[in-house]
C-alpha cells in the first residue's frame, strides 16, 4: 500500500521546467573556462600583461565570472556573463576600479561575441 502511494505522488508532481541555462547557446563560452595570461598592446609599442580568470561555477551553472587584473598599474576588473535565451543574447555586466558597463552580444564567426553597448 505505501509502495502504490508513493508512486501516485510521484506521478502527480508537476514537471519541473528546464533550468534557464539549458539552451544549447549557453555553453558557446565553455572554451574561455580557466585561468589565462593575457597580453595585449598598449599605446607606444608597449605590451600589457595581465591575470584572467574565468569560471562558471560561482552562481550556479548559468554565470560566467571574470576576473581581470593587471597588477602593474593597479588595474582590476570583472564581468559577468549569462546566455537570456528569451532574447537571444549574451548580456554582459562589467565592473572595474573606475567604471561600470553594460552590454548585449551574440555569437558570430564561430567563436566571437560581438558586443554592443547598452544604453
Amino acid at each position: 500500500m505505501l509502495i502504490a502511494l508513493a508512486f501516485a505522488a510521484s506521478a502527480a508532481l508537476p514537471a519541473r521546467p528546464p533550468p534557464p541555462c539549458a539552451a544549447a547557446e549557453s555553453r558557446q563560452l565553455d572554451f574561455w573556462m580557466g585561468n589565462w595570461d593575457a597580453e595585449f598592446a598598449l599605446p607606444g609599442g608597449r605590451t600589457g600583461h595581465a591575470v584572467n580568470r574565468i569560471t562558471r561555477d560561482e552562481y550556479g551553472d548559468c554565470v560566467i565570472a571574470e576576473h581581470f587584473e593587471q597588477s602593474d598599474i593597479g588595474y582590476a576588473g570583472g564581468s559577468f556573463s549569462l546566455y537570456d535565451s528569451a532574447r537571444k543574447k549574451w548580456a554582459q555586466t562589467w565592473v572595474d576600479n573606475g567604471e561600470a558597463k553594460q552590454a548585449d552580444g551574440r555569437w558570430a564567426d564561430n567563436w566571437v561575441i560581438k558586443y554592443t553597448r547598452r544604453q
